[in-house]
């Protein structure tokens, strides 16, 4: 990729990449979707989970009551509330981004409300022009309808948007939208998985996204 690419919009991944959720989010689904296997669910299984639609992948797993899991696991996330913070950095370089003039957006495997109630918690809202969740889209990653949904909605072309992720579904995301991709490597994601998706930045923290983008500003 050229070093002098400057984005027409900056698009993020949510959990794993702007938030760190899914600790959280793993102490709260495990005990649910152990009781409905009969059995302990193992880390490498749970691992398999992230940055993927578990609506859809519980179809699989539980032909017979998939929706009653998720429901579950839900109506657990809003008993608990869990206190979801966001990653070292990211509020700065939110407010660096918006203050140099690049729209920003999000494109999240997460359920639409939950999404945006996290982000009405951390006062997140004014820096976005688009943010689509789960619910938004029939298809979702690894398939590109999120990410083109979001470059829609700020009336940009998919070849001007970076899409930014730490899992490697979110690169194939990028690549098969036209978009230019980025790996969030202070994320959850496996640094190597994403390196041998060759994508086109890789950002090992925060800090790193204004440094690179936006030089020629």
């Amino acid at each position: 990729m050229s070093a002098n690419f400057t984005p027409g919009a900056i698009i993020f991944d949510f959990d794993g990449t702007m938030v760190n959720s899914e600790e959280e989010t793993i102490r709260i689904a495990r005990p649910v979707i152990s009781k409905h296997l009969g059995r302990e669910i193992s880390d490498r299984e749970m691992d398999g989970l992230k940055g993927k639609v578990w609506k859809k992948e519980f179809r699989n797993w539980f032909p017979e009551n998939h929706m009653q899991v998720h429901q579950e696991i839900i109506q657990s996330w809003e008993q608990t509330d869990p206190e979801i913070n966001a990653y070292t950095g990211v509020s700065e370089i939110l407010r660096i981004i918006l203050e140099n003039g690049i729209p920003m957006g999000i494109a999240s495997s997460r359920e639409t409300s939950l999404l945006e109630e996290i982000i009405e918690k951390l006062e997140w809202k004014r820096y976005f022009k688009a943010v689509v969740g789960q619910d938004d889209t029939v298809k979702h990653k690894p398939e590109p309808e999120p990410l083109l949904l979001a470059a829609e909605k700020m009336g940009l072309k998919p070849s001007e948007c970076i899409y930014i992720g730490d899992q490697i579904w979110d690169i194939k995301a990028s690549k098969a939208a036209g978009m230019i991709s980025g790996a969030a490597l202070w994320g959850e994601g496996n640094i190597d998985a994403l390196a041998h998706e060759k994508p086109d930045f890789m950002f090992h923290n925060p800090d790193d996204v204004p440094a690179q983008l936006l030089v020629y500003i």
